[in-house]
């Protein structure tokens, strides 16, 4: 009994010795808590402040902007590397920590050592530390409480696509080169301060911070409109295209008509951002300043039937040459100097005619064509906001207004950068309308303005001048022909410039299109500055990177081809407004209208094909055949292969007759033709030159060449006396040295015999021969 009592009592007692401890505990530690939190918080603090063991000020960095593609891909980013930093005096000096932050560092812990005990009071390692690194030296600094201890950003900025950007992007600290020297406030940022007393982990108590804390700003992003495939692409070619061609420079230009950004814009030679001696910071987009050529006459054009000067039945002539003054404007047809004659708009675009834009720009006038660049904006800066970007170079002081005004017109007596040159253009495919272009389409997240300056010309006036433009590509007489693409129906214009200025010499390249001509999607402006290898055509130099670069960007914008029924129909609507006199008649029994070729008294005369032209041909050995070259359209075409005629043709029955005296024309058609079937092995040992004939045109396309005579031998030439006038025999003196010409002695010592008179009967041309007399008649040498 007493037992139990005595369990009960001691059970009671203990839970409540337990219960009033655990209170007076609590109220203990209030009390204590109290006294510091009221009474003694200011002294404590002041302590703390004075011992400055948690009293910091750190500087918080800026992180700077990035540069990114339109399709997001960096250009311009700082390093996650960083380097540690150490201050002696405010580490414990224990092994313990050295060996802790040894193993975070992968520094050894005798080299922390040995720097503490040798008075050193900071050291900062250069030897990057890598993110994890960056964790776990945060992690040992507040186990033990290393203030000393931390880490600072190398500032090291990456350049990941390198040679493409560079002369866009530019080099951090380098203020002359690109959108990291303009932009540089942008993509810094501000630096924040914080300062006040910390935890034990380090983190900054909110009610205890100064006044100086500011937080930092970083840097802003900024976005490009240039696409990382066309960049690296463009490049790639204008490098090939420099070093094919032992080019100085070159530049290719890309960018969207409707918005005017710029989607790619690459040059060289550039450099290497990674590489302080990388090579040349120059761009030549916006520094380099060129005559425009004959891509200018595009230009031209397009203020000329705005004007209303010129429609799009207008037809000019073209002699050869212009005279103004005492001065000569030659219309050099890539080299070979002849005259146009009569052309439509359109062909003038097509054969590149520098008479016809000399016309033009004298019908406008010089202060209305002027005021037109200047609405063009051709004449200023380009304004995208790169450094050192160049003006156009005019005299607006020439004494010879005229003569300035018409060079102009062909893209003569002016030096633009391309750049500036390539805005121009993007109007031409904006309906008119002159769009401002872009490098920059957003900043910060915050999208960038389209810039409209406005109408320039009438929707109709640009869409006549893309008409013109596409003959340039899609017709054989184009100089651009050799640029086109299967299924999409394009318009372009080559340039060949000369370069002027004090010890300036050579040629610039140029070649600008639309991708398509309808709607266009993309401009494109090549231009390869000084060509020294041979070439220097702009369809031969600058035309194959167009191809390229139109190629890829059908297939990176996803660019649908054209209707089939389009692209078929360009020849043939480009026809339909060629002018009368340059068109080839169909009917055998009409006579042929178009070339001006003279024709020679000879007894028969052979045609020879465009593919034999230049080449050096064999000597017939009849006495009776002349041989006669062709004129054709383009002297720079490819030499193509005519197909051979039949042994039994028409053609070559009228070749190898024995001419009949003139009162028995009748008989002598049906005795050549008996001839012919009794003895064809006269025929077939003729040579194959001697009895090839160019077949007459079957389409529409045909047609098209003005120059290449379609009528056979048989067929006479126009009763027309103006046209028959036209076509008078060719000057001995004037053939004298023409290549693949006999020479005047040759000539002399033979003895000719006395002309036939020539054949009456309208249905064939066959002339009698002259025995012992070789003559010749020579077109435009290839």
């Amino acid at each position: 009994m007493r037992t139990k009592n005595h369990v009960k009592l001691g059970g009671v007692d203990r839970m409540g010795v337990i219960t009033y401890g655990m209170l007076l505990a609590f109220v203990m530690a209030a009390g204590s808590q109290a006294k510091v939190q009221l009474m003694e918080r200011q002294s404590i603090m002041t302590k703390a402040e004075a011992s400055k063991r948690f009293s910091v000020k750190r500087t918080e960095r800026a992180k700077r902007g990035q540069i990114f593609t339109s399709d997001m891909k960096m250009l311009a980013g700082d390093d996650d590397d960083a380097a540690l930093v150490v201050d002696f005096s405010e580490c414990p000096n224990v092994e313990g920590f050295w060996v802790d932050l040894s193993s975070a560092t992968g520094i050894p812990a005798s080299e922390f050592m040995g720097l503490a005990q040798s008075g050193v009071r900071s050291k900062t390692w250069a030897d990057p530390m890598s993110s994890a690194q960056q964790k776990q030296i945060s992690e040992v600094k507040r186990r033990w409480r290393a203030n000393g201890v931390s880490t600072s950003s190398t500032g090291r900025r990456v350049y990941p696509l390198g040679l493409a950007f560079s002369s866009i992007v530019g080099i951090k600290g380098q203020g002359h080169i690109g959108f990291e020297g303009t932009k540089e406030d942008t993509l810094r940022g501000k630096d924040g301060v914080t300062e006040g007393l910390i935890d034990r982990q380090g983190q900054f108590l909110p009610t205890r911070m100064k006044a100086g804390t500011m937080p930092r700003e970083d840097g802003k992003d900024i976005v490009l409109t240039l696409d990382s495939e066309l960049q690296v692409l463009a490049m790639n070619e204008v490098k090939n295209a420099v070093t094919s061609n032992n080019a100085d420079s070159g530049i290719a230009y890309v960018a969207d008509p409707k918005t005017g950004d710029i989607l790619a814009m690459a040059s060289w030679p550039t450099f290497d951002p990674d590489k302080a001696d990388g090579g040349s910071d120059f761009n030549p987009n916006t520094m380099l300043r060129l005559e425009p050529g004959s891509t200018f006459k595009i230009l031209t054009l397009a203020e000329a039937l705005d004007r209303g000067v010129l429609n799009e039945h207008s037809v000019s002539h073209c002699p050869g040459t212009l005279s103004i003054g005492n001065r000569t404007i030659h219309c050099d047809d890539h080299g070979s100097g002849r005259a146009h004659g009569d052309l439509t708009n359109v062909m003038a675009i097509a054969k590149s005619c520098n008479v016809s834009a000399a016309n033009w720009a004298l019908k406008i006038g010089r202060e209305p064509y002027i005021k037109f660049l200047t609405d063009l904006g051709v004449f200023e800066r380009p304004n995208l906001g790169l450094p050192n970007e160049k003006p156009a170079i005019f005299n607006r002081e020439e004494s010879a207004k005229q003569l300035q005004l018409a060079t102009v017109g062909f893209g003569q007596s002016i030096n633009v950068t391309p750049a500036r040159l390539g805005a121009a253009f993007l109007m031409l495919g904006n309906h008119g309308e002159r769009v401002e272009p872009r490098l920059i389409r957003s900043i910060g997240g915050v999208a960038q303005p389209v810039i409209h300056k406005g109408q320039v010309i009438k929707p109709e006036s640009a869409e006549q001048v893309l008409d013109a433009m596409e003959a340039v590509i899609q017709t054989d007489q184009g100089t651009g022909k050799t640029v086109r693409i299967p299924g999409y129906r394009m318009g372009g214009k080559t340039g060949t410039a000369q370069r002027i200025g004090a010890g300036r010499t050579g040629y610039v390249s140029n070649f600008v299109g639309f991708v398509p001509s309808k709607d266009p999607k993309v401009m494109i402006l090549v231009m390869i500055d000084n060509p020294k290898a041979g070439k220097y055509y702009g369809a031969d130099v600058a035309g194959p990177v167009f191809l390229s670069l139109a190629k890829a960007a059908i297939r990176r914008l996803n660019i649908p081809p054209s209707r089939v029924e389009e692209v078929e129909n360009v020849k043939v609507a480009s026809l339909k407004s060629e002018p009368k006199s340059e068109k080839v008649a169909k009917s055998p029994e009409k006579a042929t209208e178009a070339p001006r070729v003279k024709k020679a008294e000879s007894p028969t005369i052979k045609t020879f094909s465009k593919s034999e032209v230049g080449q050096e041909q064999p000597v017939v050995e009849s006495p009776k055949t002349v041989v006669k070259y062709q004129k054709h359209d383009d002297d720079r075409d490819e030499p193509k292969a005519k197909p051979a005629r039949k042994a039994k043709s028409k053609t070559e029955d009228d070749d190898q007759d024995e001419p009949k005296p003139k009162s028995k024309r009748s008989d002598e058609v049906s005795n050549a033709r008996r001839k012919v079937s009794e003895e064809p092995e006269k025929v077939t040992r003729m040579k194959p030159s001697s009895v090839k004939s160019k077949p007459r045109a079957k389409d529409a396309q045909d047609e098209i060449k003005p120059l290449q005579p379609k009528a056979s031998s048989r067929k006479k030439w126009s009763a027309d006396p103006e046209v028959s006038s036209s076509r008078r025999q060719v000057p001995t003196s004037k053939l004298r040295g023409t290549v693949g010409q006999r020479s005047e002695s040759d000539r002399d010592s033979e003895k000719p015999k006395p002309k036939a008179k020539k054949p009456t009967d309208s249905k064939s041309t066959k002339k009698p021969a002259s025995k012992g007399t070789k003559k010749w008649v020579i077109g435009a040498p290839k």
